[in-house]
């Protein structure tokens, strides 16, 4: 198996000389241009022939496949999946067929095991496993399909719409086993399904056959299965429920994917009681199905009925995952990885730290390369144990050289994050830093611990060095470090990380005071958003970045009109030589972050700019908004200064930038600065249910109890069907000593919610309280 050719002469003469059964892949497709030629890539070098059967393609399909050696065969598409099947099973000539999708890639390192598969006398077809990847490594699930078996003239598939060929198999008598090979399938990414219009085919198909057969439990499911996959999920609710009653859980194939779809689909319309129940009632029927176990353990988590749901992820823990030979969907980690990860959640949610921690690690020892958990274990750590003393311990329970990128991401974000820099630093000396590729992203992330540390100069030297050297090697680098965000996996396209180096490096340049190469940066930031917003698929992110620049030059220009005029107000014009910015707005901050507040919100209303260009809409708004957050992390007064006079002169209103920047620095830990804003913008009458939450809790903390109380009945009152805001007035009025009252209230709460979880479980610890 190692020729891929079009002619079935070649086969033969393989078949020959080998003296082995060959393979022919068969694909049907129509536009996959995107995934097509990673396909057939997969396949080249393991098996003998490659037919494709395209169905009306508009782009560049025919010519890839062709390019790659496969034999394309123009069929007119009739509606019917099995028709479009069944005619590339006609063109195959190999011994045994392996079908695969466009969007599939069969694992490397397979040809010898594809070559024993085949030579088993008797095997008739085998149960492939399909990895899918929904959105991400970590949300991987593994399903089987009958992907492989002979190519008998008797063999073809029925079913105008998700198409079977094990009925004609079972029907002559064949034998279908299960294996361990594996293709990856991307293509249940929920763009790609609305980019090529599957939901909308797919649902026309399923009803019209349903038409026919209303009692079909089959196309019931996979009604069902269009309904969630594209989030309709009242009638993903009702489909799953049809087909359970026509046809058992335990009786059918994808029985206990659909009771797991159906408790998915009612944990996501908050429907916890109704899935529960669900679970109860399908797990003694499929004892050995960890997958809805431990999904069990998910609802009542988000339910808050963490005693149930603790049970249920050492109840995982001991089932181990599910078998994928015997069951259609597995999901990786539910019996290992995930469920110690999940069960730590319960703990740590529940204030027992140390019991967390030691659930992390054994989500660790399952799996090094789980990102949650590493990241879970380093908030508990650097939580109660000092910088240094945690990160002896990771290394202690991992092999650090051996993590991936995102992972070891992870662990620099945290450090920084909590000012540990030279654990942070100590982080960047892991082995896969030394890679040429992660040359700009090494130097990027210790800059920004110089610009943590307040050396702004250092920063900005080093950024610029790092950038010219990167535009010299044409190295690539993952994208963005720093402040809360580091969900990167170290695979996305070289212009993203070069882009947030050049942004990092406008920022330390202005907090430099190097304003003329800053002009220079601000312009290639602006010029690399809208190319990337003219490629289409990068539209938003492009235009987001453009908005950032154009923020930036403004910030630039108004810093650079301060220090020509030693801090008087003039004119000049902006970054791009265009649009003249007029000064005015709020008071200076500080370096170390605002600081008078009477100075800071001094508004000269007169200086306010005509809001033209487009530089004052919504997508500028949120860009200043982000880069203000970014910019007090690393305490950049001055910028963060620059910026709020930006959203003043765009109109943003004096309580509002109060409340938002109250709402930043408390979510950067600066609570007395965030209790600063976000007080007196509530004075103002400027709040929402969630900032007088941070209000309330930090009263609490500090012992201001009554106030706290005050504050939380605001709240309720304007959220009657807010079950945390009323456990937390519950949890306040114990500390008053309530405890009568709070009951009360909680009980009161349950007449309006009596399906919530959190709120039953609440009453379930407080029974023998009585109420007088």
């Amino acid at each position: 198996m190692a020729n891929v050719n079009g002619g079935s002469a070649a086969v033969a003469l393989a078949q020959a000389e080998a003296q082995v059964p060959t393979v022919s892949a068969c694909l049907i497709v129509k536009n996959e241009e995107q995934f097509l030629g990673g396909c057939l890539g997969s396949l080249r070098g393991v098996v003998d022939e490659i037919v494709v059967v395209d169905t009306g393609s508009t782009d560049r399909t025919v010519e890839i496949a062709q390019a790659a050696g496969a034999r394309v065969v123009h069929e007119r598409w009739y509606n019917d999946f099995a028709a479009a099947r069944n005619r590339s099973l006609a063109e195959a000539v190999g011994d045994w067929i392996l079908i695969v999708d466009a969007d599939e890639r069969l694992q490397p390192g397979q040809a010898d095991k594809l070559r024993q598969l085949v030579a088993n006398p008797d095997a008739d077809g085998y149960l492939v496993l399909i990895v899918n990847f929904p959105d991400s490594e970590e949300s991987r699930v593994t399903t089987h399909r009958l992907s492989l078996f002979r190519n008998r003239p008797d063999y073809r598939y029925e079913g105008t719409i998700h198409e079977q060929i094990a009925p004609a198999i079972l029907k002559a008598g064949g034998r279908i086993l299960a294996c361990d090979l594996k293709l990856d399938h991307y293509g249940y990414d929920p763009r790609v399904r609305i980019l090529k219009g599957k939901e909308a085919r797919n649902v026309s198909m399923v009803l019209k056959e349903l038409r026919k057969d209303p009692g079909n439990a089959f196309m019931r499911y996979n009604l069902a299965q269009e309904y969630h996959a594209s989030g309709r999920l009242e009638e993903a609710v009702a489909q799953f429920r049809r087909c359970l009653w026509l046809a058992p859980a335990d009786k059918v194939p994808y029985g206990p994917k659909a009771v797991y779809r159906l408790v998915n689909s009612l944990a996501r319309l908050g429907r916890w009681e109704e899935a529960l129940r669900l679970c109860d009632q399908y797990e003694p029927l499929l004892p050995d199905y960890t997958d809805l176990k431990f999904l069990d353990g998910v609802v009542a988590f988000h339910a808050g009925d963490l005693w149930r749901a603790q049970l249920s992820f050492l109840a995982a823990i001991g089932k181990g995952d599910a078998p994928t030979d015997k069951y259609d969907m597995v999901h990786a980690g539910a019996g290992s990885y995930k469920a110690w990860w999940y069960l730590g959640q319960t703990y740590e949610r529940g204030g027992q730290d140390q019991k967390a921690a030691a659930a992390y690690t054994g989500a660790l020892q399952c799996n090094p390369r789980y990102v949650p958990a590493l990241r879970s274990w380093l908030e508990v750590a650097l939580r109660v144990d000092r910088p240094e003393a945690a990160y002896e311990q990771l290394r202690a329970i991992v092999n650090v050289d051996e993590l991936p990128f995102e992972a070891a991401d992870a662990a620099y974000t945290a450090f920084l994050n909590l000012g540990a820099y030279e654990e942070a630093l100590q982080v960047l000396n892991w082995r896969l830093w030394e890679e040429p590729a992660r040359a700009l992203a090494r130097r990027h992330r210790q800059a920004l611990v110089w610009l943590a540390r307040g050396d702004a100069k250092r920063a900005f030297t080093e950024l610029q060095q790092a950038l010219a050297d990167s535009q010299a090697q044409g190295s690539q680098s993952p994208s963005s470090p720093g402040a809360r965000q580091s969900d990167d996996s170290g695979r996305e396209p070289d212009a993203s990380g070069i882009w947030a180096a050049r942004r990092d490096a406008v920022l330390a340049a202005l907090a430099a005071g190097e304003y003329e190469p800053a002009r220079q940066l601000v312009l290639e930031l602006r010029q690399a958003g809208i190319g990337q917003a003219e490629q289409g698929e990068g539209d938003q992110a492009g235009r987001g970045q453009a908005a950032q620049a154009d923020v930036l030059g403004h910030v630039l220009t108004r810093l650079m009109v301060q220090s020509a005029a030693g801090g008087g107000a003039t004119a000049m014009d902006d970054v791009d030589g265009k649009t003249p910015v007029d000064l005015g707005g709020l008071g200076p901050v500080n370096s170390a972050g605002p600081g008078n507040v009477s100075d800071l919100w001094t508004f000269t209303s007169a200086h306010a700019p005509e809001r033209t260009n487009g530089l004052w809409d919504q997508a500028h708004q949120d860009a200043a908004w982000e880069l203000i957050t970014r910019a007090a992390f690393f305490n950049l007064g001055s910028i963060v200064d620059q910026l709020v006079n930006y959203l003043a002169d765009s109109g943003v209103s004096e309580p509002v930038l109060r409340r938002r920047l109250g709402e930043i620095f408390y979510g950067l830990h600066r609570e007395e600065l965030a209790m600063e804003f976000l007080v007196q913008a509530a004075l103002q009458g400027e709040h929402t249910p969630d900032s007088l939450q941070m209000i309330a809790l930090y009263a609490r903390r500090k012992g201001f109890l009554p106030e706290a109380e005050t504050i939380l009945r605001t709240v309720v009152e304007s959220r009657p069907n807010d079950p945390i805001a009323i456990l937390r007035l519950a949890q306040v009025l114990e500390d008053q000593g309530k405890t009568n009252e709070a009951v009360q209230v909680v009980r009161d709460a349950h007449r309006t919610l009596p399906d919530s979880a959190i709120i039953k479980s609440w009453l379930k610890s407080h029974e023998d309280a009585v109420v007088v």
